[in-house]
């Protein structure tokens, strides 16, 4: 359930933590993990991955990522 916060009026959703899975496709194998997540997943910029990347928010099969 997602909760939420009225501020000003205003409803917020309270941030929480999300797993996304999925499936490695052929055309992502041996490419580097920031080019897939960049090119792949538009909803965010580069910048915003290299940032999750490196602060450990993006695990790849439950592990921390280098870029």
């Amino acid at each position: 359930m997602i909760r939420y916060e009225i501020r000003n009026g205003l409803r917020f959703v309270i941030p929480y933590s999300h797993q996304f899975t999925c499936f490695v496709k052929a055309r992502w194998y041996q490419q580097p993990l920031i080019e897939v997540y960049a090119r792949e997943f538009k909803a965010y910029s580069q910048a915003y991955y290299e940032n999750a990347i490196t602060t450990g928010k993006i695990h790849v099969n439950n592990k921390t990522v280098n870029l």
